[in-house]
C-alpha cells in the first residue's frame, strides 16, 4: 500500500498511525508528516480525504498531496515548514471498496445504521480531540 511505503521511507519524516478499524474491519489510519525545520510544538493541520466513497478524486488528491509534501523541493514542499500535518487519506474505506466492487455511485459508509447514534462522528470527534490535545 502506498501509505505504508511513504511511512517506510525514513528520509521524509512520515509516520503512519492506526487509529482504529472500520465497520468492515479495514484499517483507519493517519499519516503524520513531521515539521522539518525544528520548530518546537508546531501548529497542526488535519486534512481528511475520501469521506464520500464515490468521489474517487479525493483519494487521488491525498496521495498526490502527501507525495508533494514529502519532497522538500516540490511546489508544495515548503508547506511543511513550521507545520505538522495529520492526513487521513481514506476516511471511508468500506464505502470506497464498495464503490469499486458493487455500486459505483455508493456514497456512504457500510454501517447498517440501525441505531440512532452516529458512531463514525463520535469516533472522529474523539480522535480529533486527541489530535488537537497532543501535548
Amino acid at each position: 500500500m502506498w501509505a505504508q511505503r511513504m511511512a517506510d521511507e525514513q528520509i521524509n519524516g512520515i509516520t503512519k498511525k492506526t487509529i482504529g478499524k472500520s465497520w468492515e474491519d479495514r484499517e483507519l489510519f493517519v499519516l503524520i508528516l513531521d515539521e522539518l525545520t525544528g520548530v518546537e510544538n508546531p501548529p497542526k493541520i488535519f486534512l481528511d480525504c475520501g469521506i464520500h466513497a464515490r468521489e474517487w478524486i479525493s483519494h487521488a488528491f491525498c496521495q498526490y498531496f502527501v507525495d508533494q509534501l514529502a519532497r522538500p523541493n516540490s511546489k508544495f514542499g515548503h508547506l511543511r515548514n513550521g507545520i505538522e500535518w495529520h492526513i487521513m487519506p481514506v476516511v471511508n474505506p468500506d464505502g470506497y471498496a464498495w464503490s469499486w466492487s458493487d455500486d459505483r455511485f455508493w456514497r456512504k459508509n457500510r454501517n447498517p445504521n440501525t441505531g440512532s447514534v452516529n458512531t463514525f462522528s463520535l469516533i472522529f470527534r474523539l480522535f480529533w480531540f486527541q489530535v488537537i490535545n497532543i501535548n
